[in-house]
C-alpha cells in the first residue's frame, strides 16, 4: 500500500485563507537557539531542509519584537535589517513547494536579564524558577509593545512570508496578560477575562493593520497552564472563540508552561503519552469554525492520521519529529514509512546544559549541521570492519555503507544496541528501544554485513585485511575494591539492567550517574529497597531537567534514599560504612552492592592493532566518556572522513 492511500488526510492540501497547504504537516516553532538577532545560514539550512522534506508549513520560532523580550538567543524582527535575509529565505522555501510562517513573541518575564535589563511583565509578580521580579509595564509602555508587534508583522510580509504566528502560548507575554497567575493588575488590562483578553485583542489587530486584509494570522496557545491561577482548557476554549470573532486562521494547541516549571508538557518526553494534547484541541475545535492545529508527540504518521480523520483537529505540529528526520513527509508520501527516523521524545534536542545550545538530536547527527554535514560518496571504495554494535559502531557503519565502503560490523552479542538497549529497560526509558530498532533496520536495508555472537580479533584483521577498523567496543568496566565486601554481592550495574543476574531486597547502589540512577529506579520499581551513595555534592547535574523531574518523583514515591556527599569505608558482612560531611553511619542488611562507576575506555584491541598499517579509529566511550548523542556523532564523523 502506498502512502497517499494509507494517509489521505494527512497527506491531503488545507486552506489557510487565501493560502494553500500542500499536505497538514506543519514544522511547529523552534527555538534552535542558533542565532542572536540576525537571521544566518545555520538556520537557513536548517528551515529548508525541512521544506526540501516536503513539510506543508515551515514555521520559524521564537522572533523577538522588542529587545526587552528576548532571550538573547533568538531571532529579530524588530527592525529593518533582516527583512533581506528572511527574503532571501522565503524565496529559497517557495521553490520547494513548501509555506512559510513565522513566530512573533515577547518573553515578559521569562526575559531575566538576558540583555542585562529588568524584564518586563504585566505585574510585578516573579517567574519562579529564576525569581526576578519584573517590571509591571506601564500603560504607555504597553502601547509600545503593541506597536512594536505591528511593526514586526509588517516586516514579515515584507520579506515574503505566506503567515504570522503569534505566540501566546506556554507563559510568554501575552498569556502572562491572560493569566491570573502573571497578572494582578487593576485597570483595564487586569480582573476581569475580557480585560485580561485586551492586550492580545490589540496586539492582533496591530498585526492585521500592519499586514491588511487576506494575510493570515494564526494563534499558538496552551490547552492550560496547570499551575495555581492558570488558564485551563474552559479559558482556552473562551479565548479562541474570541480570536476567531477577530478573524485569526487557525489556532495551534500546544500545552503548559515554559519547561522550566516542570512537568508542564510544553516539550513532552517519552514519560508523556503520545497525541497528549488531541483530546482538548478537539474540544477547541469543537467550538470554532477556523483550523485547529495540534502538537505534543506526534510523529507518528499512523496517530496523526487518526485525529486528523476522526476531526479531532485539522493540521499537525512536528517540531521534534521533523528535527529527528527532515525528509520525514516526502518518506511518507513515498512510502518508505519503514525508513522514517522516529523522533522517541528522548528530549536531547533541546538540552540547555550544553555549551552550545543549539538544535540537536540524540540520532540525526546532521540536525543543526545541515550547511556542514553532507553524506556523499567516497571516492575510493574502502573495506571498513567494525568492533562494537552499539550507537557508535552501528552510525559508522550507516555512514560508512552509504558512502560506498564495504563494511562489517561485528558484535560479541547476539543483538545491537549497546548501552542503548540496555537504557530502554530503565522505567520510562522503553522508547530507547525504538531507536535501536531503527539502527538495526538500517543495517538490513543498507545490508551491512552484520555478525552477531562475533568479536572481531588481530586474526580476523590480519585475515581480511581492512582499510580502517572502527573501534566501538565500549568501556571496560572495572569494580573498586571494598575490603570486607564479598564477591556475590559486588555487582555490576549494566549487568543488572541486563537481568543477567539476582540482586536481593535490599541495595546499595554506589554512584548516580544516569546508570546508576536508571539502574537504582528499575531496582525499586521492583519493590526493592534501594539507597544510592555518591561521592559528588549533587547527583544528575547533566541529566535533562524534564526526565530528571519524574526520577526524582519516582524516588520519593518509592522512597529511594539518596545520600551525596558520601563515600564507602568498610563492609563487614551485610553492614556498610559511610562516612559524609556529617560523620559516620552504617546501613545494616545490605544483601546486594552494585556498582555504577563507570569505566574507562577499552583500548585493548586498538593497543593490539596500532602496529598492523591498518588505519584504526576509536569511537564512542572506546575513545573516552560518551553520552549518546556524542556516540552517534563519533560514529558518523568517523565514517564521514574517511
Amino acid at each position: 500500500m502506498r502512502a497517499e492511500n494509507a494517509f489521505p488526510t494527512l497527506l491531503s492540501p488545507i486552506r489557510i485563507g487565501d493560502v494553500e497547504l500542500k499536505n497538514r504537516i506543519v514544522q511547529a516553532p523552534i527555538s534552535n537557539h542558533m542565532s542572536t538577532g540576525a537571521y544566518i545560514p545555520r538556520e537557513e539550512a536548517f528551515n529548508l531542509a525541512r521544506a526540501r522534506g516536503g513539510t506543508g508549513l515551515i514555521i520559524i520560532g521564537a522572533t523577538y519584537v522588542h529587545p526587552s523580550g528576548s532571550s538573547g538567543e533568538d531571532l529579530d524582527l524588530y527592525s529593518d535589517d533582516n527583512i533581506e535575509a528572511f527574503k532571501r529565505y522565503n524565496q529559497k522555501v517557495h521553490q520547494t513547494g513548501a509555506k512559510s510562517s513565522i513566530q512573533l513573541y515577547h518573553l515578559g518575564r521569562y526575559a531575566t536579564g538576558a540583555r542585562g535589563l529588568q524584564p518586563v511583565a504585566p505585574s510585578a509578580v516573579a517567574w519562579p524558577p529564576e525569581n526576578v521580579t519584573p517590571k509591571a509595564l506601564s500603560v504607555d509602555e504597553i502601547k509600545e509593545l503593541v506597536d512594536a508587534w505591528g511593526q514586526a508583522a509588517r516586516r514579515a510580509k515584507t520579506a515574503g512570508f505566506d503567515m504570522i504566528e503569534i505566540h501566546h502560548a506556554h507563559g510568554y507575554l501575552t498569556s502572562q496578560f491572560m493569566s491570573l497567575h502573571a497578572n494582578k493588575r487593576d485597570d483595564d488590562y487586569g480582573g476581569s477575562f475580557e480585560n485580561r483578553f485586551r492586550f492580545l485583542k490589540q496586539v492582533v489587530q496591530s498585526c492585521q493593520n500592519a499586514v491588511g486584509d487576506h494575510f493570515p494570522i494564526h494563534v499558538r496557545l496552551s490547552n492550560a497552564e496547570y499551575v495555581d491561577e492558570g488558564l485551563t482548557i474552559e479559558d482556552q476554549v473562551k479565548s479562541s472563540l474570541m480570536l476567531e470573532k477577530l478573524g485569526i486562521a487557525f489556532i495551534s494547541v500546544s500545552s503548559g508552561l515554559s519547561p522550566c516549571w516542570g512537568h508542564t508538557r510544553t516539550l513532552p518526553s517519552m514519560v508523556h503519552e503520545c497525541g497528549l494534547n488531541v483530546a482538548d484541541a478537539a474540544k477547541i475545535k469543537e467550538a470554532l469554525s477556523i483550523p485547529v492545529m495540534v502538537t505534543g508527540r506526534l510523529s507518528d504518521a499512523y496517530l496523526s492520521e487518526e485525529v486528523l480523520a476522526s476531526g479531532q483537529a485539522d493540521l499537525i505540529g512536528m517540531a521534534r519529529g521533523l528535527i529527528c528526520d527532515p525528509d520525514y513527509v516526502n518518506k511518507l508520501s513515498e512510502g518508505r514509512v519503514a525508513e522514517i527516523r522516529p523522533c522517541i521524545s528522548c528530549n536531547n534536542c533541546h538540552n540547555r546544559e550544553l555549551t552550545d545550545r543549539s538544535t540537536r538530536c540524540l540520532y540525526n547527527v546532521e540536525a543543526g549541521r545541515e550547511g556542514d554535514l553532507k553524506i556523499t560518496a567516497a571516492q575510493k571504495n574502502k573495506k571498513v570492519m567494525i568492533a562494537g554494535g552499539g550507537p557508535a559502531g552501528m552510525e559508522a557503519a550507516r555512514v560508512a555503507k552509504l558512502r560506498g565502503h564495504d563494511v562489517i560490523l561485528f558484535e560479541k552479542s547476539d543483538r545491537l544496541g549497546g548501552r542503548l538497549q540496555l537504557a530502554s529497560i530503565a522505567p520510562h526509558k522503553d522508547e530507547y528501544a525504538t531507536a535501536v530498532a531503527f539502527c538495526a533496520r538500517e543495517m538490513d536495508r543498507l545490508e551491512v554485513d552484520v555478525r552477531l555472537n562475533s568479536v572481531l580479533t588481530m586474526d580476523v584483521v590480519t585475515a581480511e585485511k581492512p582499510d580502517t577498523v572502527i573501534v566501538a567496543v565500549g568501556a571496560k568496566i572495572e569494580l573498586p575494591t571494598l575490603d570486607g565486601l564479598e564477591p556475590h554481592r559486588a555487582l555490576v550495574a549494566e549487568e543488572v539492567l541486563a537481568g543477567n543476574i539476582r540482586v536481593g531486597q535490599k541495595v546499595m547502589v554506589i554512584g548516580c550517574g544516569p546508570v546508576g540512577a536508571e539502574t537504582a529506579h528499575f531496582l525499586a520499581a521492583q519493590g526493592k529497597e534501594v539507597f544510592i551513595v555518591e561521592m559528588m555534592p549533587q547527583i544528575l547535574p547533566d541529566m535533562l531537567p524534564d526526565f530528571k523531574w519524574f526520577l526524582f518523583e519516582d524516588f520519593a514515591k518509592y522512597n529511594v534514599d539518596t545520600l551525596c556527599d558520601t563515600l564507602v569505608t568498610g563492609i563487614s558482612g551485610t553492614t556498610v560504612t559511610l562516612k559524609s560531611p556529617e560523620g559516620e553511619k552504617t546501613v545494616a542488611n545490605v544483601d546486594s552492592v552494585v556498582f555504577a562507576v563507570g569505566g574507562r575506555p577499552n583500548t585493548a584491541l586498538a593497543d593490539e592493532l596500532a602496529d598492523t598499517g591498518v588505519k584504526v579509529i576509536s569511537v564512542g566511550d572506546a575513545k573516552g566518556p560518551r553520552d549518546g548523542v556524542n556516540a552517534f556523532y563519533d560514529g558518523y564523523m568517523a565514517a564521514y572522513d574517511l
